[in-house]
């Protein structure tokens, strides 16, 4: 996995799809302050990375990735569109040192499913102060399926089995005890794309799905998408589907504290 995402990491921010909406609602949950200590775990190219720093002011953002590719390729993407007021961590989850209590919000986006859940929820709640927030954006496997490639790319929705479930997700907790129970808000897309730009896509590996394709396996199977995609969509300059995504919000409680007793950090307001 480590090698699809080096040689995805030029062109990843122009394969994949970006949404505003779950930007928007984080920025509805935590509110205005004058200073917002966050980071970014598993931040590919920095598409949501530049949408947190453009919507939420007074954002002091640290990018996190393993893939060294990624993270290069993030940090000059927020400075190619004005966005200095950062710096980058490389590591994995399992490596990943935060400070305890140093954080307002930690988020990831479609990326949970690369590493364990609660090994990132113990180490976020670790490093958030008392009041603050993780944001975990993704989808359920049965969302990953109804999408155009679940219905329509042979063997898509078997073979991503890193998913995690409603119910998985609301057993992650973290082994701290320091989170509350997570809320889950559902976001629904009307997507729209040509067959070009859907197959441009598969060539492009913008899912780390198909990489889990051995190459001839992916060629029947893009065949098959394709021939799938021209019976059901007479205009193959107009294909049109649903998209669902689903965003875990978990809260570390007012009374939970990392530092001994009688020192806890009051919430940030």
């Amino acid at each position: 996995m480590h090698e699809h995402f080096s040689g995805i990491a030029p062109d990843y921010n122009e394969l994949r799809t970006t949404d505003l909406e779950p930007i928007l609602f984080i920025k509805d949950v935590v509110g205005q302050r004058p200073t917002l200590r966050a980071i970014d775990v598993a931040c590919g190219g920095g598409r949501y990375s530049l949408l947190l720093c453009q919507h939420l002011p007074g954002l002091e953002l640290t990018l996190n990735d393993l893939n060294e590719s990624m993270l290069s390729g993030a940090a000059r993407y927020l400075r190619d569109n004005g966005v200095t007021n950062f710096r980058t961590i490389q590591a994995d989850i399992v490596h990943l040192a935060l400070p305890a209590e140093t954080l307002d919000t930690v988020f990831t986006f479609n990326a949970i499913h690369h590493f364990d859940a609660r090994l990132f929820l113990e180490k976020a709640s670790r490093g958030l102060a008392v009041g603050g927030h993780v944001f975990v954006y993704t989808r359920t496997p049965s969302q990953n399926a109804g999408s155009v490639w679940g219905r329509y790319f042979p063997a898509f929705a078997e073979k991503e089995n890193r998913l995690s479930s409603l119910a998985d997700i609301e057993s992650w907790r973290d082994g701290s005890g320091l989170l509350g129970a997570p809320s889950i808000h559902r976001f629904r897309y009307q997507r729209r794309a040509t067959l070009t730009e859907l197959l441009r896509q598969v060539h492009g590996r913008h899912y780390s799905t198909f990489s889990l394709y051995a190459p001839a396996e992916l060629e029947d199977a893009l065949a098959t998408f394709e021939g799938a995609i021209r019976k059901d969509f007479p205009d193959p300059d107009r294909i049109e589907w649903e998209d669902e995504n689903v965003m875990v919000t978990f809260r570390k409680d007012a009374t939970a504290s990392t530092m001994p007793s009688g020192q806890a950090t009051p919430p940030r307001r």
